[in-house]
């Protein structure tokens, strides 16, 4: 007689992120694409809470797939099985992050005395940071930043960096940063001869 081992197939699953902005819609990953050793089914297990293992997944694990609508990120970690036992499970983590919708437009005019600044939008859920010295981004915007909207009188040009940060689980894939200027151009002189 002969024993014969077999081991068991390899499972693979390809789990994308989504990225994208705030619309007031619901948004979530792809359904993740799996391919097996052997024929049969598979069941995927979630959890935005914590890392799933074989000795959690049936009882910290849900079978519905997490969703994000407001700005922000969310982390999601998988477990996915193969239903009848002939490949080992896959784990991993993936997020499904909503950037704030933001508009910053700058602004260019003649001196005329008064204050001027640049004009920004954002969606709720959102603050929107200025510098002024330097570009902003998640990790200096608390100490770089401010929430007040820089602003130039005399003839010259501001360069103004901001970043729009979601109030509740912000990370570097939900944030929009760039810069715009404020330009005041020298008046002409007001000559009467």
């Amino acid at each position: 007689t002969r024993t014969f081992t077999i081991d068991k197939g390899v499972l693979r699953a390809t789990v994308k992120s989504y990225s994208g902005t705030y619309n007031g819609s619901v948004h979530t990953f792809m359904e993740p694409v799996i391919t097996m050793a052997a024929s049969g089914t598979t069941t995927v297990y979630y959890s935005t809470v914590q890392e799933l293992t074989q000795e959690n997944y049936l009882n910290a694990g849900s079978t519905t797939r997490p969703v994000r609508t407001n700005p922000g990120t969310t982390v999601v970690y998988y477990y996915i099985t193969d239903d009848q036992g002939y490949c080992y499970p896959v784990m991993g983590s993936t997020f499904i992050a909503v950037k704030p919708q933001c508009t910053v437009a700058g602004y260019s005019g003649t001196y005329d005395g008064s204050e001027h600044t640049v004009s920004a939008g954002y969606s709720a859920g959102a603050t929107i940071y200025f510098s002024t010295e330097k570009e902003l981004d998640i990790n200096n915007y608390q100490t770089d930043g401010t929430s007040e909207i820089p602003q130039r009188t005399s003839a010259g040009t501001t360069t103004v960096y901001y970043l729009a940060v979601p109030d509740s689980n912000a990370d570097e894939n939900s944030v929009v940063s760039g810069s715009t200027t404020i330009i005041i151009d020298k008046a002409e002189p007001d000559l009467t001869v």
